[in-house]
């Protein structure tokens, strides 16, 4: 597995917005998808991240995908399991804590 942005495998921006047409449903693609990702083309490609790949996904395709999936397949914080922290990693809020 590798790490790569959408910049590995293209800077044609026709041909990345041809994939991103035939990936994502366009119940999706038509929605704050659409909007991030035309952001995400106008900035030079800057704003697609990293991604890690599976060595049988390297393709553009394959990023598009995992990239798609991390705005499509979260959980809601308001619907995720809490759990009490047992340790605060932050000193400066350690220290609030300690004078309250």
């Amino acid at each position: 597995m590798s790490s790569k942005t959408v910049k590995n495998f293209s800077t044609d921006i026709t041909e990345i917005t041809q994939a991103f047409n035939e990936i994502c449903p366009s119940e999706i693609a038509n929605g704050d998808l659409r909007t991030i990702f035309n952001v995400a083309l106008g900035f030079d490609l800057y704003f697609f991240p990293d991604k890690v790949l599976p060595h049988d996904a390297e393709t553009l395709n394959g990023y598009l995908q995992k990239w798609i999936s991390g705005f499509t397949s979260f959980v809601l914080p308001s619907l995720r399991e809490r759990t009490p922290k047992s340790t605060c990693s932050d000193p400066a809020i350690q220290e609030m804590i300690k004078i309250l």
